[in-house]
């Protein structure tokens, strides 16, 4: 069993990667990718991938779990799904596969934050019952191709050592930044609309 003794105050919670961008506001895009091109990541953004990375790899106990979570998520900020996603694939340096896993699994976004919809809810009325169930499968596909378009993009990690100066590298890690936003926004726009046809998909026949 992994028993932590993990001492969490608010120079912990300064230490901890986004937070360490925008605390206390809620910061616009521009803003951040220009905060990105000189953040460095800290030993203790190290120390907590490090701690994150066990959820992954170990089975603890739900407490101990929590422990980590809220030691990594400071409870400053409302973790909104884009955030979250920014703090552990930029900030933890995780793959968007592990990423989602994590997501997933544990309690990171806050309780309280309202998520903005991308899209009013449709309500089919014009659409035959077999049509949103093409819709509906037609999503799915989209979120699979999504996803390994991610993995594709990803897959060669470019270092320092392939651009002419630092400068280009930091710009290069902005735009990364950039396509990552959108992924999200069009995976968003996917889900949204993947749990608006829930209701409107006849069950299979049995």
């Amino acid at each position: 069993m992994l028993i932590l003794n993990i001492s969490i105050d608010l120079v912990t919670h300064h230490n901890n990667g986004l937070a360490n961008l925008i605390i206390g506001c809620k910061m616009n895009m521009s803003l951040l990718k220009k905060n990105l091109m000189s953040y460095v990541q800290t030993e203790g953004d190290k120390a907590d991938e490090k701690l994150l990375r066990k959820l992954l790899t170990e089975k603890m106990p739900k407490k101990d779990a929590d422990k980590i979570i809220n030691h990594c998520f400071s409870d400053l900020i409302k973790w909104t799904y884009d955030d979250a996603v920014f703090q552990l694939t930029e900030i933890f340096s995780f793959t968007d596969q592990e990423c989602e896993q994590l997501l997933k699994e544990y309690d990171i976004l806050s309780a309280t934050t309202e998520e903005v919809i991308m899209n009013p809810a449709p309500n089919f009325n014009a659409t035959a019952p077999r049509d949103v169930k093409d819709l509906a499968e037609n999503l799915w596909q989209a979120r699979k191709y999504i996803s390994a378009a991610k993995k594709l993009i990803s897959a060669t990690a470019l270092t320092p050592d392939d651009y002419d100066n630092q400068k280009a590298f930091q710009e290069a890690v902005v735009q990364r930044a950039n396509v990552n936003f959108h992924f999200i926004s069009i995976t968003k726009y996917i889900d949204e609309m993947s749990e608006y046809t829930k209701g409107y998909v006849p069950p299979l026949k049995r």
